[in-house]
């Protein structure tokens, strides 16, 4: 039809569940400040939902460590919390896939604020009306902290800033920091006033609500480096690589770079498929690691963290084994407080492990965020950074205390460090301010400045070049550039450079400022070390610095400040300390000027080890302790006598500089103090002048004035110039004048000071002598012949003269003026040069140059304070008391003392004293012989000398008459002469000159006659005279050389008119007559002699003259002939070290045909040989010497050879002694509390007694074994050897080291070292008591420390050592006890001894055991410096144990049997025993720094003793003992001594009792058999004697006990010597019944004894058969056994000759 009744619609039906997705999935906020707000905005995409449909939000409360609970995140619906209804084009469905077009998106904003910090990880969950939530995580971070708000900082670092607010509020000033906005109005009322660093006004410190703060949604990102926020967070991040690469690792600096050294994976472990073993595999060469950083920073174990974490190779088990790493560190710094929340373990894993780990979260049906598309190296980088500021805020930051928190920057604080007047860089001192950020406050490199000179007051001079007021940035820049060196200087840049510094970042400023904090204080200088010298010296300073660190560490050293250029290291600028030693640091000064010079030491660690050590720092301080003057000057003058000294200067500088002058005058010399200086104010007289001169002011303002005196009294010295200038190496003289008033010696110092260049000091001596002699007159008398009678009395003369006969009294009366002239000029003339130009010409243009007031001025400045108003006092008309002395008090008599009147008046008569008065003065005069005497009179008082002179004229009375004598004088005999005439005035006596003159040799008398021709009187004298032997007339000299001859030539000249003598020389009157000498000398040196020319008298004359005979005439010349020695054959170099001696070998030829003869002659003080060798003809002799110094030097030396026939010849020596090597030992250890002996070898190889003085540094550790005193004789050609003992004191090495020096005269040295080992356990100790008594022992222990030391004393019954016993012994400590009051707590100190008793009580007979253990710990004194450190061994419990063995006894020792001894007749047993000694015990001897005792065989003295009298020679001959061993049980320390057949054994113990049995075993068995009863059967043998001697006599016989069937023959013989056939012997037997016959057969002799046991057997009925074959007569011994016979004679031909005479045969 067409028509379709119905259509086919298809309907598809979706079904959607209502689900809410959260855009973005977790939310990240910016740290932000407290009371700040940080917002989000999140997205709910809403599908399945009906429209209108409502949501809600709830946020997880915050439960804080107080238990408030807190909601610091809200959220906001700003359009409601509807879901809004679809748009029209979101309805349309188009199929399955468009399913996500149907989401409905609702905006909500999270919001956070907190005003405590807080690190918050929560959640917020939305809920429907169906109840389905979902829920987004939400981590947010308040703080006030810069490292935590950094993020929150750069993101706002052009907006916001932190000032400082002041204001009044609630009535009061209140002071704030707080964080405002740029560009905003001013603040609230509360605080209408602002000041910061910015100059900026008023700022809003609230932040807007209206401006979201922007966010890192999901995960932390690194922004990009290009921005200005990366380039922010890109300084934050070097700023923390820095502060960790120098101090975050325990081993040192070690360059990180973050996150890549920090995430790295240190080691792995493999397994190798094969072995099925681990191995650790090394990632890196370096194995530091984070773990590491940590446990250095904090000092203990991270929980939760392996201490050796080694990681698996297998990716999937070591990505987990790292979170679980990372989860426990971020765990422990949380704790710490660190705002960690939003930093997950998995952000800190490397590339490897976080792509594994992400591969392991899209695996998982709980997806989270998608971190495929995150940046990897961003997410870590910033993950990391975070993780080290918060590792810096809880561990390094915690440790700066809050009182430097807000500082305050006064300009009274840097008043004299940065100074107002500096151009042109000082602009003035910098107003106030408050210091409250990090950045802008410290820009201008002020306050660091300020902080660095406060610690470091010698950077102030650097620091002052920096502007106070910063107008631009090139003057920041400056600023912080001398700012940057102070830190470099310092060694505390933190490698900021001065762009940092102008343009900071708060949290590199803030680090900078921490590290400031910790490490200034260490510059701070504890101590002042003082070097003390003489100017113009090098003072030197040892700094000893000790460590007790177990690694070297190395120091840096620097000398900073103003002064620090005189100082230097000889040794260099670093220094290394040993490990738990010392070592010394020289410093040097060089002295050029007076002034004390100040510099700082710093010593700053450097180890290359890491191990950051404290910075030291020391004051260095000079001072001048002597001085020695560069030239001293003498000169003398009278007193009142103004005198120039020239003082010759010179400039030894190097450089041109003008010398300020100044004079020091002192009484004693101030530069010698210590020479004749005894009495204390004379040394306290030159301590003040050294002072003075060595005082800042020596050379300062004090020298201005005219007079350059420093103290202003300087009273008779004075210097017309103030300053000299000297060109180097310049001479000049400066003039010095000197006026002295008071006689004696006075030093005057001259000072050239010139504080650029360095200062001089010359000195002068001068002595003041007494004055002139002043002028006196007289009262008119005969006697007085100076002064006229008829003159007027008031003319004074110098020298006042009388005139007296001998015996003559004269009295008469000194006039002397009251004025001292000499004193007046010399008073005026000091005063004027003291005197100012202008007053010099006031007083010049008044006429009053010489007044009163100027003397009496000058006298005053030159008296001290007492006398000075004493003579204040005078001048109103008081006296003056002179004490008179006299130079001839013998012959002039004058009054003790005078006393003269003081006018007051203003003007002196300059013409004559004497019109002023004078003052009489009585002299009384009487000589008792002829002569002139002259006297000085000198006055003394306390401000005045004076000296007069008077002369007194005695004459004789010899020639009374008024006439003068003459009188002839006649002189007889050969060689007298004198004067034909002597003339003797009247009243006078004259003396007779009278000549001796001889010709020769001779003995001539003569005689004188006086005719005085007034009185006709002739007075006669007898003459006599020696000629003794005349005088060379000349001195030769000749020199020649060994075997030449030189010709010399003399002349010969005489006076006499007729001489005769031999034709060989002939000498006319008058003329001169050559000689020649010829001189030829073999051998070297000097010979002296004499030529005499001797004339030849005539007999005839010599008869003529027989009454005086006159002699012969002599003409001597000394001759003195010098030979030299001829050139060396060869020079020979010999080196020799000190103390020891070498060979010189020297070969000599002879070749002559006949034996050659030398004398040998050895020229130097160490050459040896022989003195005389003899060489055959033809052959060569080797001569050897021997050099053998004793001291080191260098020296010459010659070996000569000289013979009659040859001559000389000679070896030139060059010797050269070398210093002794340094003998280093080989370390040596031994135990705390014992000693080890060392040896030292000295040999002497040289001719004398060596006398070696010893010299041992460290005498607490090593003794040496001297008997006394520190000299060491070794004799000569031998040697010695020297015990030293090493005895430690600490355990390890610790001071152990020493050098032994010896010295004589030169120094030469052994080094020792040692280390102390832990004491071991010590040798048992046994006691051994009875039961039921006690026996004690008493145990010495000595502190072998340097400390003082705590003891606890303790008994244990188990092993401390853990070692089992050896022996099962009964351990019971209760039977041992300690009898002490005290056994803990003992305090000993150092080297003290303390006895431990130990008492020993046994109960029942075991052996009991325990141990003493004495426990040593240093005494933990409350205020000991933590300088004095002790190490790791000294500061450690040390313990000392003693095994105690304990030995019971029922029976005393000397009943206590040792056992039985058996030995056959005829043998001889040797057997050891074990012999128990249990009283012996030398452990239990004194143990004082001894070595351990050893149990020695020597210590045992054997005896053998019989219990019976009449047995005991008989014991003492067949028995012998010796002690063979000795030796202790180490568990039980019981002594067992071993003798050989020892019977009884003493050591003073007691006596132990051996049994011995001499029943003999038999040597063999005789069988012989009887054919019937009654006959007799006989068996034959040989026997010989063991020796090869002649045949002995032997007795033969058998004991009794043997019946009479049996008979030997023969009874007694001769047996032959070994090698014989040997004796026969026949044994028979004649058996009388039947039964058992048995006999013992003995042949002895004097050596050897036979014993055999005979049997003899009777045959059956019938009568059996003999079976024994016979050989003749005698039949031979069977065995019915049918064994093997042995062969006892040839085993005695073998037995060795014994002991003792023993015929007993060795059996073992």
């Amino acid at each position: 039809m067409g028509h379709q009744p119905h259509r086919e619609l298809s309907i598809t039906i979706t079904l959607q569940l209502p689900c809410i997705k959260i855009q973005p999935p977790q939310i990240l906020l910016t740290p932000v400040p407290l009371e700040s707000n940080a917002t989000a905005t999140l997205t709910l995409l809403a599908s399945g939902y009906p429209s209108g449909t409502m949501v809600s939000a709830e946020v997880d409360e915050v439960v804080l460590e107080d238990g408030t609970k807190i909601k610091p995140v809200s959220v906001i619906f700003p359009e409601g919390s509807n879901i809004p209804a679809q748009k029209h084009d979101q309805r349309q469905l188009v199929g399955i896939q468009n399913q996500e077009a149907n989401v409905t998106p609702l905006t909500c904003t999270v919001s956070f604020c907190s005003s405590t910090p807080l690190s918050v990880c929560t959640t917020i969950t939305f809920t429907d009306h169906l109840h389905n939530r979902s829920k987004v995580k939400l981590f947010a971070i308040a703080d006030n902290c810069v490292l935590t708000v950094w993020p929150y900082m750069a993101l706002h670092r052009s907006e916001q800033q932190i000032v400082l607010k002041t204001g009044t509020k609630h009535g009061t000033t209140a002071v704030e920091a707080i964080l405002q906005r740029y560009h905003t109005p001013s603040a609230s009322d509360s605080f209408p006033n602002s000041d910061s660093v910015s100059g900026q006004t008023s700022r809003n410190t609230d932040i807007s609500p209206n401006r979201d703060t922007p966010i890192n949604l999901g995960t932390p990102e690194f922004p990009a480096a290009d921005s200005e926020e990366g380039l922010y967070y890109q300084n934050v991040l070097l700023a923390v690589e820095r502060w960790f690469s120098l101090f975050g690792w325990p081993s040192g600096p070690n360059p990180i770079s973050v996150p890549h050294t920090l995430r790295r994976v240190v080691s792995k472990i493999q397994m190798n498929p094969s072995t099925g073993r681990t191995y650790r595999v090394s990632q890196n060469k370096d194995s530091r690691s984070v773990v590491g950083m940590l446990h250095h920073l904090t000092g203990k174990q991270i929980p939760g963290i392996p201490r050796c974490q080694m990681f698996s190779s297998d990716i999937d088990q070591c990505t987990h084994q790292l979170l679980q790493q990372h989860e426990a560190m971020l765990t422990f710094l949380r704790v710490q407080g660190a705002s960690l929340c939003h930093i997950r373990p998995e952000y800190l894993l490397d590339v490897q492990e976080f792509k594994h780990w992400c591969s392991l979260q899209s695996n998982e049906e709980d997806h989270g965020l998608d971190y495929s598309s995150v940046d990897y190296e961003s997410l870590s980088k910033r993950s990391w950074t975070d993780v080290l500021l918060q590792i810096y805020k809880v561990l390094v930051l915690c440790r700066v205390s809050e009182r430097g928190s807000n500082s305050y920057l006064n300009p009274e604080d840097i008043d004299g460090i940065l100074p107002v007047s500096s151009p042109p860089l000082a602009s003035g001192v910098p107003s106030a301010r408050w210091i409250v950020n990090f950045d802008l406050d410290l820009t201008d490199g002020l306050v660091l400045a300020a902080l660095l000179a406060a610690y470091c007051p010698f950077l102030i001079s650097s620091l002052q070049r920096m502007y106070t007021t910063t107008n631009s940035l090139e003057q920041i820049l400056h600023n912080n550039i001398i700012v940057a060196q102070a830190l470099t200087a310092l060694s505390l840049n933190l490698d900021v450079q001065p762009t940092d510094l102008s343009d900071p970042n708060p949290v590199q400023m803030l680090i900078l400022c921490v590290h400031l904090y910790e490490r200034l204080p260490q510059y701070l200088p504890l101590q002042t070390i003082t070097l003390s010298g003489g100017l113009h010296s090098t003072f030197s300073k040892q700094v000893r610095l000790k460590s007790p660190s177990s690694e070297p560490i190395k120091y840096q050293v620097y000398i900073l400040g103003e002064d620090a250029h005189l100082f230097s290291l000889p040794n260099g600028s670093s220094v290394t300390i040993p490990p738990k030693a010392s070592t010394e640091l020289a410093v040097h000064f060089s002295c050029s000027v007076f002034q004390p010079m100040e510099a700082v030491l710093l010593l700053i660690s450097s180890s290359p080890s890491g191990l950051s050590s404290t910075t030291l720092a020391f004051n260095l301080k000079t001072h001048v302790s002597h001085i020695t003057p560069i030239n001293t000057v003498k000169c003398k003058s009278p007193c009142y006598q103004q005198k120039v000294i020239q003082v010759p200067i010179n400039n030894p500088f190097k450089k041109e500089a003008t010398f300020r002058v100044g004079l020091v005058e002192s009484l004693f010399n101030p530069v010698e103090p210590e020479k004749k200086k005894n009495s204390p104010v004379q040394k306290a007289s030159s301590n003040t002048n050294i002072k003075k001169m060595t005082s800042d002011k020596s050379c300062g303002d004090e020298m201005e004035g005219k007079g350059s005196d420093f103290n202003g009294t300087c009273s008779e010295f004075l210097s017309a110039v103030r300053s000299v200038c000297l060109k180097p190496g310049q001479a000049d003289t400066l003039n010095i004048h000197y006026l002295p008033f008071f006689p004696g010696t006075k030093y005057c110092s001259v000072l050239l000071g010139c504080p650029q260049v360095g200062d001089m000091v010359y000195m002068v001596k001068a002595t003041a002598e007494l004055p002139l002699p002043s002028p006196l007159t007289a009262r008119p008398s005969a006697n007085i012949v100076s002064i006229p009678s008829n003159s007027d009395p008031a003319v004074l003369v110098s020298v006042l003269s009388l005139h007296c006969k001998v015996g003559q009294v004269c009295e008469e009366l000194l006039r002397v003026p009251l004025i001292n002239m000499a004193r007046e000029k010399a008073l005026a003339l000091w005063g004027q040069r003291s005197m100012s130009a202008d007053e010099y010409r006031r007083r010049m243009i008044t006429h009053t140059l010489h007044s009163s007031t100027v003397k009496a001025t000058t006298a005053v400045r030159k008296l001290s304070k007492q006398m000075a108003q004493l003579f204040r006092g005078v001048y109103k008309g008081e006296e003056v008391e002179y004490s008179v002395e006299v130079s001839l008090p013998q012959k002039f008599a004058l009054p003790s003392t005078v006393t003269v009147p003081v006018r007051e008046e203003t003007r002196t008569p300059w013409e004559n004293p004497a019109d002023c008065g004078c003052v009489d003065i009585p002299v009384r005069f009487q000589a008792d012989c002829v002569g002139q005497f002259t006297c000085q009179v000198i006055l003394r008082s306390w401000c005045d000398t004076r000296v007069y002179v008077l002369e007194a004229q005695v004459t004789s009375q010899h020639n009374e008459t008024h006439q003068d004598w003459r009188m002839q004088a006649e002189v007889y005999g050969g060689g007298f002469s004198g004067p034909k005439v002597l003339n003797v005035p009247a009243g006078t006596r004259a003396c007779y000159p009278l000549t001796f003159h001889p010709s020769a040799r001779c003995t001539v008398t003569g005689k004188l006659s006086l005719h005085n021709d007034h009185d006709g009187t002739e007075h006669v004298f007898t003459l006599g005279g020696v000629g003794e032997h005349p005088l060379p007339v000349d001195h030769v000299l000749l020199q020649c050389s060994a075997g030449q001859t030189t010709h010399t030539v003399m002349n010969a000249e005489t006076d006499l008119s007729a001489v005769s003598g031999p034709p060989s020389l002939e000498i006319e009157p008058g003329q001169s007559a050559p000689y020649t000498l010829a001189v030829s000398s073999l051998k070297r040196g000097k010979q002296t002699g004499n030529v005499s020319f001797t004339e030849m008298y005539n007999i005839q004359e010599a008869d003529k003259h027989k009454g005086n005979v006159p002699g012969c005439y002599e003409v001597h010349f000394s001759l003195e002939i010098i030979c030299k020695p001829a050139a060396p054959i060869k020079l020979i170099v010999v080196q020799c070290v000190a103390q020891s001696s070498v060979a010189i070998e020297i070969p000599v030829k002879n070749p002559r045909g006949e034996p050659l003869r030398l004398d040998v002659y050895l020229e130097g003080d160490d050459l040896s040989g022989a003195n005389r060798v003899s060489i055959p003809p033809g052959e060569t002799l080797t001569y050897k010497a021997t050099f053998s110094p004793g001291a080191v030097g260098k020296s010459t030396g010659s070996v000569v050879f000289q013979s009659e026939q040859m001559g000389e010849f000679w070896y030139q020596l060059e010797l050269y002694a070398l210093p002794p090597p340094v003998i280093r030992l080989p370390e040596d250890c031994c135990q705390l509390g014992k000693w080890t002996r060392l040896s030292i070898l000295q040999v002497n190889p040289t001719a004398e007694t060596l006398e070696l003085t010893v010299t041992n540094s460290n005498p607490r550790n090593y003794t040496l074994e001297m008997d006394s005193g520190n000299t060491l004789i070794v004799e000569p050609h031998s040697f010695t050897q020297l015990g030293v003992r090493f005895s430690p004191s600490s355990i390890g090495k610790g001071n152990h080291a020493a050098k032994i020096t010896f010295t004589c005269p030169q120094d030469w040295c052994v080094l020792f070292s040692g280390r102390g080992l832990i004491p071991g356990s010590e040798e048992p100790l046994s006691i051994s008591s009875l039961i039921g008594s006690n026996a004690s022992i008493t145990i010495p222990f000595r502190n072998p420390t340097e400390l003082q030391v705590v003891v606890d004393i303790s008994l244990t019954d188990k092993d401390p050592n853990g070692a089992s016993n050896c022996h099962q012994i009964t351990t019971d400590k209760q039977v041992f006890s300690i009898p002490l009051r005290h056994t803990e707590g003992i305090q000993i100190g150092e080297g003290v001894s303390l006895d431990v008793p130990v008492v020993f009580l046994p109960n029942t007979m075991e052996l009991q055991q325990a141990w003493l253990c004495i426990t040593m710990k240093p005494c933990s004194t409350p205020g000991s410096s933590t300088c004095n450190v002790r190490s790791e061994q000294e500061s450690s419990t040390i313990c000392w144990i003693y095994p105690l063995r304990g030995i019971p006894m029922d029976l005393p020792v000397e009943n206590s049997p040792l056992g039985v001894l058996r030995c056959e007749a005829g043998c001889q047993l040797e057997r050891k025993l074990d012999v128990q000694l249990t009283g012996y015990v030398p452990g239990n001897q004194v143990r004082k720094n001894q070595e351990v005792s050893q149990v020695m065989v020597e210590d045992f003295l054997c005896t053998v003793r019989s219990d019976s009298k009449i047995e005991r020679s008989d014991v003492e001959d067949c028995l012998s003992v010796s002690a063979e061993a000795a030796r202790r049980d180490p568990e039980t320390g019981i002594v067992f001594s071993r003798p050989s057949c020892a019977v009884c054994v003493r050591q003073d113990l007691g006596v132990f009792h051996l049994s011995h049995y001499t029943e003999p075993q038999v040597d063999d068995v005789i069988i012989t058999e009887a054919t019937e009863l009654g006959k007799s059967s006989a068996v034959g043998f040989h026997l010989t004697s063991t020796t090869r001697c002649a045949a002995r006599a032997v007795h033969r016989s058998v004991p009794a006990r043997s019946s009479s069937e049996f008979s030997v023959t023969p009874a007694s013989g001769v047996l032959p010597p070994v090698g014989s056939p040997g004796a026969p012997f026949s044994l028979c037997f004649t058996p009388s019944t039947h039964s058992n016959h048995r006999a013992r057969l003995t042949i002895q002799t004097e050596d050897v004894q036979w014993t055999y046991e005979v049997r003899g057997e009777t045959p059956p009925d019938p009568p059996p058969i003999c079976s024994t074959p016979t050989r003749g007569s005698f039949p031979v011994p069977i065995n019915p056994t049918n064994q093997q016979l042995r062969s006892f004679v040839a085993q005695n031909l073998r037995l060795p000759a014994l002991a003792n005479s023993s015929p007993l045969k060795v059996r073992r």
